[in-house]
């Protein structure tokens, strides 16, 4: 059964210039016209919207793989928000205590092999 759900993507842009005005298009030509756009940090574009689906993971991908399609060449997916997996979720994989994941210097998220599965 077909659920909405609300979530937000963060793009890697590919160096470059990039006009805010064309990557606000490109997301509303690709069916996403109630989708709010950030540009406000250089490289990287936020697209906060809605989409239908089955479960959370099928729209997030759907919604990624269409707007990869739609936005410059180059483009990678680096976050998902809100995280399907919690930190606490990782920290009982890891068998260890949510707090010492706090305490850790993180690299910031990137979804190489998940958008490598969107093309």
């Amino acid at each position: 059964m077909a659920e909405e759900f609300e979530f937000e993507l963060v793009f890697a842009l590919p160096e470059g210039e990039h006009d805010a005005f064309a990557l606000s298009d490109a997301v509303f030509e690709a069916g996403f016209e109630d989708a709010l756009v950030g540009t406000g940090q250089a490289g990287l574009l936020g697209v906060e919207l809605e989409a239908v689906g089955d479960d959370a993971e099928s729209a997030i991908l759907d919604t990624a793989r269409t707007l990869i399609k739609a936005l410059p060449v180059g483009t990678l997916l680096r976050e998902v928000r809100p995280d399907l997996v919690s930190l606490a979720d990782v920290a009982e994989k890891l068998e260890v205590k949510r707090q010492a994941l706090q305490q850790r210097k993180m690299p910031l998220p990137l979804l190489v092999a998940f958008t490598a599965l969107m093309r």
